[in-house]
């Protein structure tokens, strides 16, 4: 006989964004045990679905909105289910003030009481966790990219994208919320504008021309990047977010009035880079992520005001630097967090 805590919970579900053989308004099932991981039905498999994509390389991540209750998911929510297999999804809670996401041993609490700074301007704190998810993606895509010398700085570009934060953090609750809103669509967004980029250049004769970099660096990307650089505009100070609390298995950081100025005429992937937590998880860890943040910021801003055709001759040519430091970052999470990805 089953316990109650056995049981799965079960809700059918709307799709807000596409992904995989899963339409944006296609209704489906989601049954779940753990509150982290469960299995996806389509109630009617055939009706518009686009095919799966032929690579496992990258998950592909959806954005459904529960039409009933399933503990400790709400009517109403929306959640985000990430995949290889479609018939069975990560669940990634994106705004509650109790996440269910289960964190690797150690994981401490973020504590959300950030004060303001000077004149009132709060501090904007930056938190990833080294889930076991994380670490097998970005090992394996680290992997991948490096090997493709015809990708050039570009290799970067779509790494960095799995270095987003899990959660910016703001002392104004309104605009708290709306960061945790514009966060979860930039990453939809960079995942969704991650997968067929990434498909083209493991073809036998790929090569960097302009619908390739349009397909990185998609209107719905820029739009949620803009719309987040926005809201962080407004509470960006110089001091550091302290408040957040850093474990061996949890980078923080802290975006400052500095970084978004420089950002601002410094193009997509010098902002998006800008966001990456640098410091915790380990002094040397910390050491990689800040070094490889920096060189992102620095080598992307100083070719984003150059026209499509100089960004593509120069941008195809493999950048030693900043491929030495991706190297460096993937290596230090292999040796801190590797066995998880073999779990």
């Amino acid at each position: 006989m089953h316990s109650a805590a056995t049981l799965p919970q079960l809700s059918p579900a709307r799709v807000l964004t596409s992904g995989g053989p899963y339409r944006a308004g296609a209704v489906l099932s989601l049954a779940f045990v753990d509150p982290l991981v469960g299995r996806l039905c389509a109630h009617d498999a055939t009706a518009g679905a686009e095919p799966a994509h032929l690579s496992a390389i990258v998950p592909e991540t959806i954005s459904v909105v529960l039409l009933k209750a399933a503990p400790p998911y709400e009517s109403g929510e929306t959640v985000a289910l990430s995949f290889v297999d479609p018939a069975i999804a990560r669940i990634h809670r994106w705004s509650s003030s109790e996440p269910a996401t289960r964190a690797i041993p150690a994981v401490a609490e973020v504590v959300r009481n950030d004060p303001p700074g000077p004149n009132g301007v709060a501090h904007i704190g930056l938190r990833l966790e080294w889930t076991v998810a994380r670490v097998g993606r970005l090992l394996s895509l680290s992997e991948k990219l490096l090997a493709i010398d015809r990708l050039g700085w570009y290799r970067h570009a779509l790494a960095m994208r799995l270095l987003l934060p899990d959660e910016i953090v703001i002392a104004d609750a309104a605009a708290n919320d709306a960061a945790a809103r514009q966060l979860r669509a930039l990453k939809i967004a960079a995942t969704e504008a991650l997968g067929t980029p990434l498909l083209a250049a493991l073809m036998p004769n790929f090569s960097i021309d302009e619908e390739w970099l349009r397909s990185i660096e998609t209107p719905a990307l820029a739009r949620a990047a803009a719309a987040l650089r926005e809201t962080l505009s407004e509470h960006a100070g110089e001091e550091k977010a302290s408040s957040l609390a850093s474990t061996t298995h949890v980078s923080v950081g802290t975006l400052r009035r500095s970084d978004l100025d420089r950002a601002a005429s410094a193009g997509l992937d010098a902002f998006l880079a800008a966001l990456i937590p640098d410091e915790g998880a380990g002094p040397e860890l910390a050491g990689c992520l800040a070094d490889y943040k920096s060189a992102l910021v620095e080598l992307f801003g100083q070719t984003a005001q150059a026209s499509a055709t100089v960004r593509i001759t120069r941008l195809a040519t493999p950048n030693p630097v900043l491929d030495e430091r991706l190297a460096a970052v993937a290596r230090e999470i292999d040796r801190a967090f590797g066995r998880l990805a073999v779990a």
